[in-house]
């Protein structure tokens, strides 16, 4: 008789989540800035997961005055959202997958309601992000000197932040 009633509690919750259920959405970051003379942005991650035969993943949108200008889906979990303060343009999303972080980094126009993403990447560690002069670090090549638990690199690769002329 308890073997009959466990057995069907698991009809029961594999009825449930298996058949028809919607996926299930968790807000897990929210940033508002207001982008200079563009007006009022936000940028939201939400976690999505779905059916047990779906991998759970996270959306991130961003809107400028009511309109929405960027989707970025991946499976990575988010680690860190933030601005690239003085530059109000740029979002930087830190993502955590395994045995890999990712790093994105996404250039949102206010005044002209565009976004784009500019640099996405899975690396060995976290970039470090320098605003004077105004560039972008990623170490490569980890390797442990004797007797030490950090890490350190063998190469690394600067992008720095140039606009373009639009005229």
């Amino acid at each position: 008789m308890r073997r009959a009633l466990i057995l069907l509690a698991a009809l029961g919750l594999c009825a449930h989540v298996c058949h028809g259920q919607r996926p299930q959405i968790t807000r897990i970051a929210y940033l508002r800035y207001a982008a200079g003379l563009g007006g009022d942005c936000s940028v939201s991650v939400v976690g999505k997961s779905g059916s047990p035969d779906q991998a759970p993943s996270q959306v991130l949108t961003a809107t400028c005055q009511g309109k929405q200008v960027l989707r970025y889906e991946t499976e990575d979990a988010l680690v860190d959202l933030f601005l690239n303060y003085p530059h109000v343009d740029r979002v930087f999303a830190l993502w955590e997958g395994g045995s890999h972080v990712h790093f994105t980094v996404f250039k949102i126009n206010s005044r002209l309601l565009t976004a784009s993403t500019v640099f996405d990447e899975l690396l060995e560690g976290t970039p470090d992000v320098i605003n004077a002069p105004d560039v972008l670090l990623v170490q490569h090549g980890k390797r442990f000197p004797e007797g030490q638990a950090t890490w350190l690199p063998t190469s690394t690769d600067v992008y720095r932040w140039r606009e373009r002329n639009t005229s």
